[in-house]
């Protein structure tokens, strides 16, 4: 009936800009998180509280959330992992987030102005399989740059029921680690855990794997970093587990056809003319608001490829990533869920 009367999937949706002018960022199908402390860090990261409302679910040590912000009328969606320790949740009902900031980022750039304390935002339910496995094996944790938040979020949760020895090589730039005094503490309060806090020439002269005896190896940073990481610990026969980062295909510009896969439907489109009129023409059951990127009614959810955002030029990375199709203009093969 929602699909009838209101062209939306469900009614929460059809109703959704006009709940957020009573309950900012807040979405239909997502959750809200209000910041009440906040930290740009002159090194380019920022560091941030979220105040969780009461029906988000508890997430796992290690898992991430998808964070959503509007930008130039622009839902913008980025995934960041959860630094904070469920326990640590379940106590305050509060998340930590600690944010690489890319100063040529189409995301990240201007979080500086668009994040300010008090602020609500769109968050998911928390995601991801990079979460602490059991076992009886010594563990070896590499993190590389604000790779440390998954690492830490398990450490805390975890190390005080671990029982073999771990060590962490945490490698960022002079003076960039994050989290020292908490390791410092974990130290202090558990003997069998280990950290070096490395700079990347000294990890890169320092070898990580001493000894051959079987270990589970946990890895978070570069893509580069953890594709040496993968390959040494496979040769040793280690277990090993990893976070893992999208990478932004190559993208031409001057192809006339694409491919977008709508589900279990996939159809053939040009890129002369927004997404909305590429896809009425092909009567799919798209919604139309008001056509100029204003009302977010045509909003859906981009799960790989890269758009065009008619307005700016301004190209889309291939992560998952809300759009609007009026707006949005295909410049490769598309996998939307509208």
């Amino acid at each position: 009936m929602s699909q009838w009367f209101f062209h939306h999937q469900s009614f929460s949706s059809y109703i959704e800009p006009v709940m957020q002018n009573w309950l900012p960022a807040w979405r239909s199908d997502g959750f809200r998180g209000k910041i009440i402390a906040i930290e740009h860090d002159d090194s380019d990261y920022t560091m941030m509280t979220l105040s969780v409302q009461h029906r988000w679910p508890i997430h796992q040590a290690g898992q991430h959330i998808q964070l959503t912000i509007e930008h130039n009328g622009r839902l913008l969606t980025r995934t960041f992992t959860i630094a904070s320790a469920p326990d640590e949740y379940k106590e305050k009902r509060q998340i930590t987030l600690l944010i690489k900031r890319n100063q040529h980022g189409r995301f990240t750039s201007f979080l500086t102005q668009a994040l300010t304390l008090n602020q609500w935002l769109s968050i998911s339910r928390p995601q991801g399989d990079f979460v602490f496995q059991r076992s009886d094996r010594p563990i070896t944790m590499l993190a590389a740059g604000s790779g440390i938040t998954p690492i830490i979020s398990m450490l805390t949760q975890h190390l005080n029921a671990i029982k073999q020895p771990v060590l962490l090589r945490y490698i960022a730039s002079d003076n960039q680690h994050f989290f020292t005094e908490k390791l410092e503490l974990l130290m202090k309060q558990f003997s069998h855990f280990r950290v070096e806090q490395f700079n990347r020439e000294q990890h890169q002269n320092t070898p990580l794997f001493a000894e051959n005896q079987l270990r589970d190896v946990y890895c978070c940073g570069p893509n580069a970093l953890m594709k040496d990481i993968e390959t040494q610990a496979k040769l040793r026969g280690f277990s090993y587990f990893q976070e893992q980062f999208s990478i932004v295909p190559m993208v031409d510009l001057k192809k006339k056809i694409f491919r977008v896969s709508l589900g279990e439907k996939e159809v053939t489109v040009t890129n002369q003319g927004s997404l909305l009129e590429v896809l009425e023409q092909q009567q799919l059951p798209v919604i139309r608001g008001c056509g100029i990127g204003v009302c977010h009614q045509c909003q859906c959810l981009k799960k790989t490829g890269v758009v065009k955002d008619i307005r700016t030029g301004q190209l889309s990375d291939s992560s998952e990533q809300l759009i609007q199709l009026c707006v949005s203009q295909p410049v490769s093969d598309l996998e939307l869920t509208l």
